[in-house]
This record gives C-alpha cells, structure tokens and sequence, in this order.
C-alpha cells in the first residue's frame, strides 16, 4: 500500500518538479562521488610520482653501499654511521622521516633508528612486493610495531636494490615521508574538485531545467488533449457498445422470427401439400382397388406420390424443432439427438455438463440448429461412425462441439466445405449472436465443429 501511494505521489507531480526532485537525490551523491574518485586518482599519481622519484634517486644513493651486504649479509658500523649521516643531509629537503634497509628475508640492516637494527620482522605485503622487483607505495598510520614515530601517518616507499636492473633483488629500501604538506595538498585538490564539480553540475542542471520546463508545458498541453480524445473514445465506445447490444438484439428477435416462420411453414407443408398428397394417395386406392388388376401407371403414380410424401416429411422434420421454447438446454439438446438417433439409426455419444446455465431463446435455438445441422452432416458424409455431441460452458460461452470419425477433410477445402454442407448460415447466425463457429478436420480422423455462444444475449 506504501509504495503505490509513493507512485500516485510521484506521478502527480509535474515534470519539472520531477527533476528538481531527482537532482536534490542524485546531484549531492555524485559530487562526493566525483570528488572522491578525483582525489584517489590525484593520490594514485602522485604516490606513483613519489615511487619512481625515490626509486631513481635511493638506487643510486645505496649502489656503493651495496656490496658489503652482499659479501658479508649485513653493514659494519662505519657504514652504518655513514649512511647515516648521508640520509640525515637532505632529509629535510625530501621530507624523509625515517628509512630501513631490509633483506628479503625481513631483516633489518640499516635503520635510522639503531635499535631496530639486526631485528628479525614478518615480512610485509609492502615489502614482499619490492623482494619481487615492483616498487610499493602505502600510507601508513604508524612505522609499525617497530615505529620511533607512533600515530604519525607516513607514505611508506618499498625501493629494491639490486646491482643490475634484470639483476636479483638483494636488498629492499623502505623509505618513510612525512605527509602533512601532502595531505594538506590533497585537501585543497578535493574542496576544489568538489566546487568545480558542483558547478559544472549545476550549470548542467540549469541547461536541462530548460529543456525539462519546455518540455513540462507541451506535456500539460498535450496531457488536456489526450484527456479530452480520451473522453470522446470513451462516449464512442459506449455508443458503439449500445449499437452492438442492440445488434445482437436485432439479431436475435430476427433468428427467433426465422424460426417462428419455418415452424410456419414446415406446419403448412405437412397441413397442406402434405394432406394432399395423403389424400392423393387414398384417392389413388379408391381408384384402383386392391381386388382389380392395377396398370403399371398405377405403381409409377403410388411410387411417385409416396417419394414426395418423404420428401415433405424430411422437409418438415428439418424446418422444424418441436417443443425447443418450453424446453430447458439440456433437454432441448437432447430432444434433437434422440430424434437424429430415431431418424437415422445410429449412435451419438451425448455429453452435456450438468447444471448447464440457461440461456434465452436465441442462443438456445442457434445451439439446437447447430446440433441438427452437424448431426446431419456428419450423417451423410461419415455415415454416423463416431458420432458425438459434446456441451459444456467456459467462461460466458457455452461451447458445442459434435465430431465424428469420418474421411475428414482437406486443409485447403475446410472454407469450402462448410459452404457445401450448409453451415455458412450457422456460422453467421452465431457470429451475430456474438459468438462464433470454427471446423477442424484432418483427412482420415473426421471433422470436428465447436460453437462458441455467448450466455449474456
């Protein structure tokens, strides 16, 4: 809950405030950032500058020097007292605090402090680095556990000494400096770094401001028309929803009327031509009683008359669905696959869900057509093998599938044959109802037809 009312918060906020926002978040952090990230790679360049400079000149400084501790693994204390005495000379000028002469194994043969002299010490990372032949720079907060100078933050400098440059590293010169003037440098390079970035920013900033302040009011007038296209697509989409509802509506008083007249007129076919044809026949009889010779005019006559006669009654059986209007769906349904079953003599497997949702009387004859129609067919191309008739709901439709096990059909000759088999009518019926009608068939596996129709009209 917090955080959607955080995003309703943020979204009423205009543009501009927007960005004032972010720059109040993201404007401060950065400065540090940047300043921060200028400082160390200041510090990394002068560390750097410091190591080389120390490098070139101590190498030199203890070249002569070198070749005593090579011969006997230590300095005599003449040598000690002159190395001494030559540090001490320009450590002022270089900021030299203190300086040690290691051997790779971390012992200490010079030192400025005597007493550490001939001390035996784990060997550094700092140091471990010059044995390999790289030059080492840190600060350190104290000379370590062997320090005359505690708490007093220095750069330690690892310088290794060998006689050749390619040559084995046979001593490591680990020089102290003094960094109050350094650090003092480096805190005026970060004030500055941090004003300069700070401006630089919020010149940026200001620059942007204009962009985001012209871009916030074609926002706000472009927000108003969108608001006022979205209100009129609203009025349209309920009118049009109102034009579909009363659509549906037309179409269903005009499929009940349809059926209206095709009860109409399948009952004046059988009151009608079909009376005639009966009487026709009893006349017929009369003519030519049973007990007198009858002329092969005769039987052409009775066969002719009693062909139409089927053909009416088959005519009248597909026009009409008796009793479909007071009926419930599931019985309604079941009343059309008895009466198939009766007609043609063959078994349809009925499956229809219990406690079906009723629908009106629209949806309900559009199923019942679509049964009768798919029975049929499935009568007269598969003749009856595998017959099946399937209802169920999903949704707000209730879905009709009948399927049988026939020759089924090509792919590209579906289209086709649903015009051939009569149901193009169906189809678009139940399209107007909303819903719709697909046919599946794949050759030698039958054809199956789901209806789709909706419960809502």
């Amino acid at each position: 809950m917090g955080n959607s009312n955080a995003v309703l918060w943020w979204s009423s906020l205009t543009l501009s405030r927007q960005f004032y926002m972010l720059c109040a978040v993201l404007l401060m952090p950065s400065i540090g950032v940047l300043g921060q990230w200028t400082l160390f790679r200041v510090e990394a360049a002068v560390k750097e500058d410091i190591g080389n400079r120390s490098s070139v000149y101590f190498r030199h400084f203890f070249w002569d020097y070198l070749p005593e501790l090579e011969r006997s693994g230590s300095f005599s204390a003449a040598t000690i007292e002159a190395m001494g005495q030559a540090i001490a000379a320009p450590a002022a000028d270089l900021n030299l605090v203190a300086a040690k002469i290691w051997t790779p194994e971390g012992r200490i043969v010079f030192d400025t402090d005597p007493s550490l002299i001939s001390e035996q010490f784990p060997v550094t990372e700092g140091l471990a680095e010059a044995v390999g032949g790289t030059v080492a720079v840190e600060f350190d907060n104290s000379l370590g556990d062997h320090s005359i100078y505690p708490g007093q933050k220095v750069l330690a400098v690892y310088v290794p000494l060998r006689h050749q440059a390619e040559g084995p590293v046979h001593a490591v010169a680990e020089l102290y400096y003094d960094t109050t003037s350094l650090l003092a440098m480096f805190q005026w390079i970060r004030s500055r770094t941090w004003i300069i970035v700070a401006v630089v920013l919020a010149v940026i900033a200001l620059g942007i401001h204009a962009i985001v302040a012209q871009g916030d009011t074609v926002i706000d007038r472009q927000r108003l028309e969108l608001k006022e296209k979205v209100e009129r697509l609203t009025q349209l989409l309920d009118h049009n929803q109102a034009l579909r509802l009363r659509l549906q509506k037309a179409s269903s008083l005009s499929a009940e009327n349809s059926e209206f007249h095709l009860r109409r007129i399948g009952a004046d076919l059988h009151d009608g031509i079909g009376q005639l044809l009966t009487i026709s026949l009893l006349k017929l009889d009369q003519l030519f009683p049973e007990g007198q010779a009858r002329s092969r005019d005769y039987h052409i006559l009775h066969e002719m008359l009693e062909e139409a006669m089927g053909e009416v009654r088959a005519m009248v059986s597909g026009l009409s669905l008796p009793h479909m209007m007071e009926k419930g769906l599931a019985d309604a349904i079941g009343l059309v696959v008895r009466k198939h079953r009766h007609r043609t003599s063959t078994t349809v497997d009925c499956m229809i869900e219990p406690d079906l949702k009723e629908v009106g009387n629209p949806v309900k004859l559009a199923i019942c057509r679509m049964v009768q129609e798919g029975l049929n067919n499935a009568y007269k191309h598969a003749g009856g093998k595998g017959q099946s008739v399937t209802v169920c709901r999903e949704g707000r439709f209730v879905v009709v599938t009948i399927s049988d096990e026939g020759p089924g059909m090509q792919p590209h000759a579906v289209s086709n044959e649903m015009q051939q088999l009569g149901l193009i009518g169906l189809r678009n019926r139940i399209i107007s109802l909303g819903g719709n009608l697909s046919v599946n068939s794949v050759p030698g596996e039958g054809v199956t037809l789901t209806g789709y129709f909706p419960t809502d009209v």
